[in-house]
């Protein structure tokens, strides 16, 4: 504690005794150039930088963020800017970053994780479960994933969320989900057909459509759709 209050001391001092010979910028700059130097002859620098949590963010670009280089001075490090700058990155959701001795960050990352695709347009972007874009993709990437489309999907998460679950358990694998002219879903599946639900109580019509697929052997390769949107009958499509 000695010490460091030592090296407060004579930094004011010098401060203090440039401020009344030279002009202020060249007193910050000379200030810089001896907190630099110091820092390089009592091994207050940056030696390592270490990096947990990430499975997707490129490590460069969390470096980048920093914009620091090994032996640079540690001195006056502002860990809170760097947390902003890395939590800027498109897979960081959360960051904390420590300064320990001898010159080590280590930086903990929390990274989105993507349950869909959203199509717009051209663009894919992996989206997570709050409808946030990740990242823009190939529309062949993440080939694994539900995609989404239609308008204001993306403001609707919470009823698709239902959706997905309710299917969960179905003897078709879903493969997108519509929104339809912001009133309604539809549904595809990956053996070629696809499901038209109502506006409202989609969960209700979901749960008739189990009832009709276990109670009925329908042949999906032959299915275009099925029809659930009035709440009194199921309807069928026939592929030509």
């Amino acid at each position: 504690m000695k010490f460091v209050v030592k090296i407060i001391l004579l930094i004011l001092i010098i401060v203090a005794t440039s401020v009344l010979f030279i002009k202020k910028d060249k007193v910050i700059y000379k200030v810089e150039i001896f907190l630099d130097d110091f820092a390089k002859h009592t091994g207050i620098v940056l030696e390592e930088v270490w990096v947990r949590g990430r499975n997707n963010q490129s490590k460069k670009e969390i470096i980048n963020a920093i914009n620091m280089n090994i032996g640079d001075s540690v001195l006056f490090i502002n860990l809170d800017k760097l947390k902003g700058k890395i939590d800027n990155l498109p897979w960081v959701s959360n960051s904390s970053i420590y300064l320990y001795p001898r010159g080590k960050i280590e930086i903990e990352i929390e990274e989105y994780i993507p349950v869909a695709v959203y199509k717009i347009n051209d663009g894919h972007f992996l989206i997570n479960e709050d409808g946030k874009k990740i990242i823009n993709i190939d529309s062949d990437d993440y080939a694994s994933l539900i995609i989404i489309s239609g308008d204001n999907a993306l403001q609707n998460m919470h009823e698709m969320k239902e959706i997905i679950w309710e299917l969960k358990n179905c003897k078709f694998s879903l493969n997108k989900i519509e929104r339809v002219g912001n009133r309604r879903w539809n549904i595809f599946f990956d053996e070629g057909f696809y499901a038209k639900l109502p506006s409202e109580e989609p969960k209700l019509a979901l749960l008739r459509l189990e009832n009709f697929l276990s109670k009925y052997d329908i042949k999906s390769e032959k299915l275009a759709f099925i029809d659930l949107r009035l709440l009194d009958r199921v309807s069928i499509k026939y592929s030509d």
